[in-house]
């Protein structure tokens, strides 16, 4: 009986290590050939995903930038030229069927980064853009996304949105020490392209907060360390003449220190940005003349954009420097502003002072470039009206212009894929028209495949055929 049962055991171990094995051959059939890696070889590509027909320098063992003959270019770790071709969140933590889904078809995540990383070979992407699984990757370029706009004080939070108290010791520190774990493994690792300081930042009027930076340090709380600044820089600024300081905002105090207490100055900064503009248009230049006084509204501009300054100027420099302590070896690639209704002059001013690269979130109309709603809201709020092409921050800055996301914003088409695989073709080759322009990062990954990791060919397909031609249009 014994005999009987130990060989009915045996059946079953069999029969089980059988069933194991036809199991894991059915994944292996599905994962890439990890061993197969002809992506150097092809496509006039070398280690670093660069173009081995455009030799542009010596190289420097990290990613660089350089213009020449009149055109930007990223430049690889050996000197060859680099149009960054990006893909944002190629991440397997943000959906979960496709979690599922992929840990079905590849075993791991490691072979799905691998699989990944071979159609971004076949799909003519180079870049791991922002919030990507970077570190399952192996010999990719990739970026690293900091985000510091909702560290600090819940205090402070209260009171501004979507912006840090960059004079408070307590948020320095907490920056300081997110930088150092970061950038202390990363500063010797030649794919990565760069650091981004931030995303879609609060710098002055927009669509979720009209106020001004000097607008928002005023409402925060008396004892915040932004509050003490901004109350410091009017008091300078008017040479602690308070009725002067009434004058120009409309207010009623007997002395700065009642600026403390304040939430809201006497005027809007929008509505006297608008004004302005209103009153250098020749149209309307002896109407405004009546209605408002132009000298003071000056007065008012010249403070709202001093403390703008002021505040880029401290979050630039902070920010870089502490980056730089730790990795000397890497590009930064600015700050992702959101080009919604463009940042202040004296912002991207500053930014260009500290960052190596510009970065602009873009998201506008293929079929109407400015909708006429949002022109005229724009103009209103005395905001330059965006250049069709982003030449306003490089002539500002004078620095290389990184496009950190894009996308169509309409979504009412039958054919919505169509739609955005022309919107892909139509705004990349503007880009690569433009010699200012080292990159596109389209946002995101996923509509680039379905939850099955079924790639979405309407999409891709318009994306490979651009994406091969980047060096015979960027030039």
């Amino acid at each position: 009986m014994y005999k009987i049962i130990r060989k009915k055991q045996l059946a079953l171990v069999t029969i089980s290590l059988l069933f194991l094995i036809v199991i894991f051959s059915n994944v292996e059939a599905n994962v890439v050939d990890l061993e197969h890696n002809d992506f150097l070889s092809s496509n006039d590509c070398n280690y670093y995903w660069g173009n081995t027909e455009l030799k542009l320098t010596d190289g420097t063992g990290f990613f660089d930038v350089i213009k020449k003959d009149g055109t930007w270019w990223f430049v690889t770790p050996d000197g060859y030229a680099f149009y960054s071709t990006g893909l944002n969140v190629v991440s397997h933590d943000k959906k979960y069927i496709y979690n599922i889904s992929i840990i079905e078809k590849y075993g791991n995540h490691f072979n799905w980064a691998q699989a990944i990383r071979n159609r971004f070979k076949e799909w003519g992407f180079n870049t791991l853009g922002a919030w990507c699984s970077y570190e399952l990757f192996d010999n990719i370029p990739y970026t690293h996304t900091f985000i510091f706009r909702h560290e600090g004080t819940t205090e402070w939070r209260r009171f501004v949105l979507n912006h840090p108290d960059v004079f408070d010791p307590s948020w320095q520190e907490l920056v300081r020490g997110e930088i150092t774990q970061v950038a202390t493994q990363l500063k010797d690792d030649p794919y990565l392209l760069g650091y981004w300081l931030d995303n879609e930042i609060h710098w002055g009027p927009d669509e979720d907060d009209s106020k001004t930076l000097l607008e928002n340090y005023v409402a925060a709380r008396h004892d915040s360390p932004g509050k003490q600044k901004v109350v410091s820089f009017l008091r300078e600024k008017y040479n602690e003449d308070v009725e002067k300081f009434n004058n120009v905002w409309n207010m009623n105090l007997e002395n700065f220190d009642e600026l403390y207490d304040a939430r809201k100055l006497g005027r809007e900064g929008w509505r006297i940005k608008s004004k302005l503009l209103l009153a250098k248009t020749p149209l309307f230049k002896e109407e405004t003349s009546l209605l408002f006084n132009r000298e003071i509204l000056v007065k008012a501009e010249s403070d709202i954009d001093g403390f703008s300054r002021l505040v880029a100027g401290t979050y630039f420099n902070f920010i870089t420097s502490t980056i730089r302590d730790q990795d000397p070896n890497h590009l930064i690639l600015g700050v992702r502003f959101h080009c919604a209704e463009g940042a202040p002059k004296e912002v991207i001013e500053e930014c260009a002072e500290y960052c190596d690269v510009i970065s602009i979130n873009y998201y506008v109309d293929r079929k109407i470039v400015y909708n006429p709603n949002t022109f005229f809201k724009s103009l209103y709020r005395g905001l330059v009206p965006l250049d069709q092409w982003m030449k306003r921050y490089y002539k500002i800055a004078g620095k290389p212009i990184l496009v950190g996301e894009f996308n169509t914003l309409t979504k009412d088409f039958k054919d919505i894929d169509l739609e955005r695989a022309k919107h892909f073709e139509w705004f990349a080759k503007k880009c690569l028209d433009e010699p200012y322009i080292v990159g596109y990062h389209w946002f995101s990954f996923y509509g680039t495949v379905n939850k099955y990791d079924q790639p979405n060919s309407t999409i891709v397909d318009c994306m490979t055929h651009v994406n091969d031609q980047v060096y015979d249009l960027h030039k």
